[in-house]
């Protein structure tokens, strides 16, 4: 068996995180070694600097060199002038086109094609050219629907044209199927983490993966909330924010944060590996994720597999990876609920290690790379076979 992956490979975006730990633990479990074609994103790539850097030195912001790289410009549709937007329009057309039909050509030797869609030259545009133009078989992750999946929520049906589709929660599962997506077809695999000894310095403050898109999507405005709240009691906790943002999310946030007035508690922080992100969540004392209108799997399968208690909101299926213990669930858009489960485990140590343990121990039975690999190999056997 042959599979080729297609998708995001920039140096630690989260998208990449994940394609290659899989990547490499399906090599290991097959024997096999697992092609990677990627291609200009929306994130380092589609500036001016961005666009010259990537036809001379893209691999060093790689995830790995080892890849199929297409030099093929990414543009966003931005609202500029009418000619501007147009002449945009025009060339995301055919570029998607290209890129779609060239991530088909490049994986036509292998026996599945394996579409991790994200966002940008990854979504919904490439991803339906794609489909239209592979000729072996066709496995797509989603990771994010693109913005046009989520206003004509139809458009997914896309989805059957692939032999298989592979969803992190069941919530997403239930969505397609209400969108016409055949459910035979949907497999919902986890999100994966790499899971460290637990340290025995305690932890302090609490940690956001708050990276794009943060404006009203991750429910930062009801945790600012929550800690100006904390902070009128007289009881403090910091925040450690890190992720990649786009134009203007920083500063939505840095307003929301000096509405509450709560800049003394804000930390920005950023990570040049894998490793020292999971540093920086083993240091804090709980994992925070208010999210309201995104999926939250990775820092939730970050924190637990490095036994950080979790406190997040009962959406986009949350609860499904904290059924089985390691956190606290709230009501989404609730600063009182937020500030309620802070206390808690601010102040309960008992309750922080029993969280972190029990979260640990699911994350190792569920979240390993191995299991996963595991997981997606059916999903390969499962279509190879017709299906049966």
């Amino acid at each position: 068996m042959k599979a080729g992956f297609i998708g995001c490979w920039c140096h630690m975006r989260i998208y990449a995180v994940q394609a290659s730990h899989l990547r490499k633990s399906l090599e290991k479990l097959t024997g096999s070694d697992i092609p990677v074609i990627t291609s200009n994103c929306g994130c380092f790539y589609s500036s001016v600097p961005g666009i010259l850097g990537s036809f001379f030195n893209y691999n060093t912001l790689l995830t790995s060199p080892d890849v199929d790289f297409i030099k093929l410009p990414y543009t966003n549709l931005k609202k500029t002038s009418r000619i501007g937007f147009l002449a945009r329009q025009a060339y995301s057309r055919f570029s998607e086109m290209r890129r779609g039909r060239l991530y088909a050509k490049k994986t036509r030797n292998n026996d599945i094609a394996h579409f991790h869609q994200s966002a940008s030259a990854f979504g919904y545009d490439s991803l339906r050219w794609f489909l239209r133009f592979a000729k072996n078989k066709t496995v797509v992750t989603i990771y994010r629907l693109s913005p046009i999946q989520e206003t004509h929520p139809e458009l997914n049906r896309i989805y059957n044209q692939a032999d298989a589709t592979i969803v992190s929660t069941d919530h997403m599962r239930q969505h397609l199927v209400r969108s016409g997506v055949l459910a035979q077809k949907i497999h919902v695999i986890p999100y994966g983490a790499t899971s460290k000894p637990i340290p025995q310095v305690e932890g302090e403050g609490a940690i956001m993966f708050a990276g794009s898109p943060l404006i009203d999507v991750k429910g930062f405005a009801y945790l600012a909330k929550a800690l100006k709240m904390l902070k009128d009691e007289g009881k403090p906790i910091r925040l450690k924010m890190h992720g990649y943002y786009l134009a203007g999310e920083r500063e939505w946030a840095i307003d929301v944060i000096k509405k509450e007035g709560i800049d003394d508690l804000i930390e920005w922080l950023s990570f040049s590996s894998y490793d020292e992100l999971i540093d920086a969540y083993q240091k804090s004392m709980c994992s925070v994720i208010p999210y309201i209108d995104y999926t939250p799997c990775f820092p939730i399968t970050v924190a637990m597999a490095n036994g950080v208690p979790v406190i997040a909101s009962d959406a986009m299926g949350i609860p499904e990876y904290l059924g089985g213990g390691g956190g606290i669930i709230v009501k989404a858009r609730s600063a009182e609920e937020l500030a309620d489960a802070l206390r808690g485990v601010r102040d309960d140590e008992s309750l922080r290690l029993s969280l972190g343990k029990q979260g640990k121990a699911v994350a190792e039975k569920r979240f390993a790379w191995d299991v996963l690999a595991r997981q997606t190999f059916d999903v390969y056997k499962h279509v190879l076979e017709g299906g049966k």
